[in-house]
């Protein structure tokens, strides 16, 4: 098995579970002397979360676009803000 069979061996085994097609290709772009080499290296996915993610040679790699980020973050500060903290009372000395 060749280095390109291999590749294409495991991004078919990491597909989603719907088994749905990738939605891109992911290259690396080699430059050379006369231009440039597209060589594949995995399959990528777009979520519903706003993320692309899939397996490559390279590992595992996930896309975020900055406005899903920062509406992750919003919604942490939210969350936060309305999880009410048990604030403890201070203690007193009873009375004599």
């Amino acid at each position: 098995m060749n280095h390109d069979d291999k590749t294409s061996q495991e991004n078919t085994n990491q597909q989603p579970a719907k088994g749905r097609e990738p939605d891109f290709d992911a290259h690396q772009v080699i430059k050379n002397d006369g231009g440039e080499n597209w060589v594949k290296i995995g399959a990528m996915w777009e979520g519903k979360d706003g993320y692309i993610s899939g397996d490559t040679v390279h590992g595992r790699i996930v896309l975020q676009s900055r406005k899903a980020k920062e509406a992750l973050q919003e919604m942490r500060v939210q969350n936060q803000q309305s999880t009410p903290t048990q604030q403890q009372k201070p203690e007193t000395q009873p009375s004599q």
